[in-house]
């Protein structure tokens, strides 16, 4: 798991053709704390981007984040779904259908 930028965003996400995950969570965040470590444990072959809510308030804003952790799965650059929490191997494989 990565950060993301907003400057960042278009060239890795909105125009990535695969699969990816963004992962809103905030240094304060301690409820997100399982789930980080849930998502940074995966071998999956996608994407996934950590994004400061604290510090990245465009992305925080495009994506009406009001609670955290949040977490958004997109395809094709567009969004496809949408949790607030995936700690373990079947609430990912729902938020990646």
């Amino acid at each position: 798991m990565k950060p993301l930028s907003f400057k960042d965003f278009n060239t890795e996400v909105r125009d990535d053709l695969g699969t990816v995950i963004l992962y809103f969570t905030a240094p304060w965040d301690t409820p997100g704390l399982k789930t980080a470590s849930f998502l940074r444990s995966t071998n999956l072959e996608i994407k996934i981007f950590s994004v400061d809510y604290d510090t990245e308030r465009e992305l925080v804003s495009q994506f009406s984040i009001r609670e955290l952790p949040s977490i958004y799965c997109l395809k094709n650059g567009q969004v496809n779904s949408f949790a607030y929490s995936c700690e373990t191997e079947a609430e990912l494989k729902t938020l990646l259908k």
